[in-house]
């Protein structure tokens, strides 16, 4: 019993000895191989700005494996150009060895790149690779470093104004396959850009954008409209697809914006029916919307909207040349006239409306018998020789908004009803009027 007990407890430090030998191992473990050599990493980009000139120095960095950790004295690496697909004038790798230092553990390869003699657009790669020679010996590392060059185009030109003069400090937007921002000093603005991409090159008015939001000259089609306009563009923007060389007439002309201006006044119909409508004291022109279109095109393009001030003014500032539609707007107001063009505007131009409050016609249709609403039911509206016609929606409601003044006539019809009363009509209305109708349904 006791020898039992005396080589169980030999089998268990047995153990626990070659447990902790194992751990002992694990921590003395050391790379015992050769000192290599290799890159980190084993690609890499480099840019060159289209307006850059000289040269310029990309490090490809070479890391030493040793077993000794850091350089115990100065060691020498031996590399050598594999392949290029440029041309030898447009770089240059120097010496075939570099030195990685006592104590140190890294070093890099300097390829010098000839800028002047690289074009605009232009790509290609350099590949280098660890030989044999020298103190580092990289038979075991396999690794080769490719460095991929590539210089940007040129997308540049001038803003000025319509007597020639160069203008500073205006805002341009880059978009399209990338974007940025510059400014412009004297006149003149600059990007580099990636060949191959596709880019829309857009000036940005420095006025102050109004209280309607208007001013947004990024969109496709749409003018600036400021209350601080200081220039419209010519052109608005340009757009240039797959660029691959440079563009250095990518010019603008900054035109001094004209405006159309007015006022909106209310033809004097007698009290309620504008107080009723407009519960803004301070602005009772608050729900009218004075917009220009632009129409100079095949279809008309919203341009922009202005409220009328308190007064019933508004001014809404204008690119010169385009043809325009100026039209107000409102739920309860018709206007006198409707709309206004002008043509291939030159000069401030004043368009004033007279606004006619709306009166609203409007009721119920129900069954006779049972009081619940009718829906579908044709209603029409006539005044003289011309007519309108509605349906009741699901409540049984019409609605038709007019202009006061005139004579109407009310006729609800269907093929299963009779109504009551069968027509009513309003001579020379002046305020909101209300007719219900009953639908008895034909035997």
């Amino acid at each position: 019993m006791k020898t039992l007990k005396f080589f169980s407890v030999f089998v268990v430090a047995g153990l626990l000895f070659a447990s902790c030998d194992s751990l002992f191992e694990e921590r003395d473990h050391r790379y015992e191989g050769p000192d290599i050599a290799e890159f980190d990493p084993l690609s890499a980009s480099h840019v060159i700005a289209a307006d850059a000139e000289g040269q310029q120095t990309y490090q490809a960095n070479v890391n030493l494996i040793s077993r000794h950790g850091n350089a115990q004295s100065d060691l020498s690496v031996n590399f050598e150009l594999v392949e290029s697909t440029g041309e030898s004038d447009q770089f240059d790798l120097g010496e075939s060895s570099v030195t990685i230092a006592q104590d140190t553990v890294s070093t890099f390869i300097p390829i010098t790149l000839n800028v002047d003699e690289i074009d605009q657009g232009e790509s290609f790669s350099i590949t280098v690779q660890l030989v044999n020679g020298g103190d580092v010996d990289p038979s075991l590392n396999h690794d080769t470093f490719t460095l991929n060059v590539e210089r940007q185009v040129e997308i540049s030109g001038m803003i000025e104004d319509e007597d020639g003069e160069a203008l500073d400090e205006i805002e341009v937007q880059l978009s399209g396959s990338s974007s940025a921002e510059t400014v412009t000093s004297d006149g003149a603005y600059f990007f580099s850009v990636f060949a191959g991409g596709s880019y829309t090159i857009t000036p940005v008015d420095p006025g102050v954008a109004d209280e309607n939001d208007n001013g947004n000259n990024n969109e496709e089609n749409a003018h600036i409209a400021n209350d601080d306009v200081l220039y419209f563009f010519e052109p608005m923007s340009l757009s240039f697809e797959d660029v691959s060389t440079p563009i250095t007439d990518a010019n603008f002309v900054a035109l001094d914006p004209v405006s159309i201006s007015g006022s909106i006044t209310e033809e004097d119909m007698g009290p309620g029916i504008f107080t009723l409508e407009n519960n803004n004291e301070d602005n009772p022109w608050e729900n009218v919307t004075v917009s220009v279109y632009d129409i100079s095109g095949d279809d008309p393009v919203a341009f922009a909207s202005v409220t009328p001030n308190s007064d019933g003014d508004y001014a809404i500032y204008v690119k010169p040349g385009v043809d325009y539609l100026v039209e107000p707007s409102a739920d309860h107001f018709v206007f006198d006239p409707d709309s206004v063009e002008f043509s291939d505007i030159s000069a401030d131009e004043t368009a004033d409306f007279e606004a006619t409050p709306v009166v609203n016609l409007s009721g119920v249709i129900t069954d006779a018998d049972t009081g619940a609403p009718l829906e579908g039911i044709s209603v029409e509206l006539s005044a003289g020789f011309d007519s309108e016609t509605v349906e009741t929606d699901a409540e049984g409601n019409y609605l038709f908004r007019v202009s006061p003044g005139e004579d109407y006539t009310i006729t609800p019809s269907d093929d299963n009803y009779s109504f009551s009363p069968s027509s009513v009509s309003y001579s020379d209305v002046s305020r909101d009027r209300t007719t219900n109708f009953e639908g008895e349904a034909d035997e």
